[in-house]
């Protein structure tokens, strides 16, 4: 969704409400539940931020935090402050995706060597 973001301010230089009409109609960014809010009338951005309130896209209280940040920000600074902020977003979720993929191997390897041990202490238990 950020890379699209992206792409939308660099090369379309859209508003914000251009860039959620277009999001809405994604088939990857629909199933966001915060994109499906009615934009007509109104603040966009307030809209957005409840609906991520409401149902939060992750897990981690930071990660939405981080989120709600970029979109408070989105479409009140020049293009360049805008696409320095998706970029930061797009480098930060980047980064702890490849953190979460290093911690999931280390826990198979783990649960792995333990399936393994238990195995052999309960083959010894039985003999």
């Amino acid at each position: 969704m950020l890379t699209d973001i992206k792409s939308y301010i660099d090369y379309e230089s859209m508003t914000l409400s251009e860039m959620m009409s277009r999001l809405q109609c994604d088939d990857e960014c629909s199933s966001f539940s915060f994109l499906r809010q009615d934009i007509g009338a109104g603040d966009i951005r307030d809209k957005l931020l409840t609906g991520l309130e409401k149902e939060p896209l992750f897990r981690s209280k930071e990660y939405n935090e981080r989120l709600s940040r970029i979109i408070r920000l989105l479409g009140t600074t020049d293009k360049q402050t805008q696409l320095e902020l998706v970029s930061g977003g797009i480098s930060y979720f980047q980064g702890q995706a490849g953190q979460l993929r290093d911690r999931l191997f280390e826990k198979k390897r783990l649960y792995k060597s333990l399936g393994i041990a238990s195995g052999a202490l309960l083959s010894i238990i039985l003999l």
